[in-house]
């Protein structure tokens, strides 16, 4: 959650009126914030991508070219989106019948497979012209009917659907809080008319120019290659409105032309680094060695104005929440009780790792990033690479969901400017310690506690919510084991996804488009992964590798374990079982 934005300062400075339209602003800035705890973040799938992506794997699996292991997946996945669906349900519930039956059985042969295939177009074809409208009307109505379980649901539709059409998260987030921050003398309902407009545009066509440092180059490839180039002077001739100086006139430029939604500099930006990227590495080839530009330029649709902006990697930047210092990695190398074996992987790891961040082509930073990633947790205790990865992360992030979703309450709590209080004394919020969440799982286990801390919520719906949202998680061992299998479950998915992008792009040259949004995810789950493994290396009893990652499996299964004995043990008519408070604090070393 995002500070200032309580509902008192929405609707006293920003012209909102009621709740509803607090948390609708507050969801959607949570849900774009890249520094959002990954559980509640924007989602990459909904039905309708997941069904897109269906169509997508059936040719390639048909043709051999990935297992079909993929597509089980897949339909497992969509069974669940269908399930929770609110758009499928409210308005195609026809729809939702005949996919249920389509995809209750897994093709078994190519008739299957060419069935399934046909029944997912026609679904396609049905919904399709239709869906985006209708979740933000949906949105619209539930907003007006101050129906906040709903508010949430579609907000995080509309987000996947943006997303999936090709806006970036840093774009609309931009154009968001400038429609409804920056306009003050708007009421709320213009700004939402406004936004509606920005949002269900076209993509238009922006000009763009990469500066080229290598006159000597620029006519051979002129001749040779559609490269287009342009100088200073061309640019300025070719766009008289635009400010003059913010480029070098006498300079040389590479032409791109980018479709993308007008007000998306951001992904403007992204698409036009990796084209670079591309021709950087035919060049390279060929021993003429480019530098990678520091600067794009590119003109706006309406011709008025010349933006300057910078290239940077978002994933060299991202971090995770256990971040360490520097000496454990180093020590790793140094440290005589680490074998010979694990230092190796840990040296290979690093080495990809480094060559997947420095890499200008995602699809290199994507393969380097997967090989770093197998190098390090492939022991050879399961019987396939992927096994291997589809167990070890969704263990790790299972293991850590509650005390994660725990600590990020208490940084809400600290944007947010509350402060909750158990057994008469506040947590602390600001640098919250193992203890501090202690106490906050206490006062969760405490109606009494919880009710009082409840009614310190009301000037922050999110807020509210999230606090009942977690209440229901953490109420006895059936609610946590749903939760912790479903995220298991997810997580493991997303993983096969993963492995799947990165087969088809290795072995098939087919890139993914959103292989940038998927690459995000798969830095995260490396990076923690990594991290995980440094610190247990040089802290705990399990100095090797393997005997690490065989302590996060062992933990989730013995977490899962206890709950079922809880459950089985309770009383047939009565109340389920709790679970105590080190089921969750001591299921690993490093939280």
């Amino acid at each position: 959650m995002l500070a200032k934005l309580n509902n008192s300062i929405l609707k006293n400075i920003h012209g909102f009126t009621t709740d509803s339209q607090c948390l609708f602003y507050q969801k959607l800035n949570e849900l774009l914030f890249h520094k959002t705890n990954y559980s509640y973040q924007y989602k990459l799938r909904n039905i309708h991508s997941i069904l897109n992506e269906i169509l997508e794997v059936i040719p390639a699996i048909r043709d051999t070219e990935i297992s079909s292991s993929n597509l089980n997946d897949l339909i497992n996945e969509a069974k669940t989106y269908l399930q929770n669906d609110y758009i499928i349900r409210t308005y195609y519930s026809d729809v939702q019948k005949t996919l249920v039956r389509c995809l209750k059985e897994k093709p078994n042969n190519k008739n299957e497979l060419l069935a399934l295939e046909y029944r997912i177009k026609t679904t396609l074809e049905l919904i399709t012209p239709l869906y985006f409208n209708l979740v933000i009307d949906s949105l619209e109505i539930s907003i007006n009917e101050q129906n906040s379980r709903q508010i949430e649901i579609l907000n995080e539709l509309l987000v996947t659907q943006l997303i999936n059409k090709g806006w970036s998260t840093r774009g609309l987030k931009t154009i968001s809080n400038y429609v409804f921050e920056k306009k003050l003398q708007y009421n709320f309902e213009r700004k939402w008319r406004a936004f509606k407009r920005i949002i269900t545009e076209e993509k238009t066509l922006f000009h763009c120019y990469i500066e080229f440092p290598h006159e000597d180059y620029s006519d051979e490839l002129d001749s040779k290659t559609n490269i287009q180039f342009m100088t200073g002077f061309d640019i300025l001739s070719t766009f008289p409105n635009i400010n003059q100086d913010n480029i070098k006139k006498n300079g040389l430029f590479i032409e791109e032309k980018i479709e993308a939604f007008k007000f998306d500099l951001p992904s403007v930006s992204l698409i036009c680094a990796q084209s670079f990227a591309k021709k950087q590495a035919i060049l390279s080839f060929h021993h003429m060695h480019i530098n990678f530009p520091e600067h794009l330029y590119i003109v706006s649709p309406n011709e008025k104005r010349l933006n300057v902006v910078r290239v940077f990697k978002e994933t060299s930047k991202k971090t995770t929440d256990n971040e360490i210092d520097f000496d454990y990695s180093y020590n790793i190398i140094r440290n005589e009780l680490v074998s010979n074996n694990d230092k190796e992987r840990f040296t290979n790891f690093f080495s990809q790792y480094h060559i997947s961040i420095n890499s200008n082509s995602i699809e290199s930073e994507y393969s380097s990033l997967w090989s770093a990633l197998e190098s390090l947790l492939v022991t050879g205790h399961h019987n396939n690479k992927i096994d291997h990865i589809k167990s070890i992360i969704p263990s790790l992030l299972a293991n850590k969901y509650v005390y994660s979703i725990l600590k990020n309450f208490l940084i809400d709590c600290y944007r947010v400017g509350v402060i909750p209080i158990f057994n008469n004394q506040y947590i602390n919020i600001h640098k919250p310690s193992e203890e501090d969440i202690r106490k906050l799982f206490r006062m969760f286990q405490s109606q009494n506690e919880l009710q009082n801390f409840k009614d310190s919520l009301k000037d922050y719906t999110l807020l509210d919510q999230r606090l009942e949202e977690i209440s229901n998680i953490l109420l006895n061992s059936e609610s946590l084991k749903k939760q912790l299998e479903k995220h298991f479950s997810k997580i493991s998915t997303h993983v096969q996804r993963l492995y799947r992008v990165r087969n088809h792009l290795v072995h098939n040259s087919h890139v993914e488009k959103d292989i940038s949004l998927l690459l995000n995810h798969l830095h995260f789950y490396t990076r923690l992964t990594a991290l995980e493994l440094i610190v247990n290396s040089q802290t705990s009893d399990e100095k090797s590798i393997g005997q690490s990652l065989l302590k996060i499996e062992d933990s989730y299964q013995a977490t899962i374990e206890v709950l079922n004995d809880n459950i089985r043990s309770s009383p047939k008519r009565g109340e389920i079982a709790n679970f105590s408070e080190n089921l969750i604090f001591d299921s690993l070393l490093s939280p």
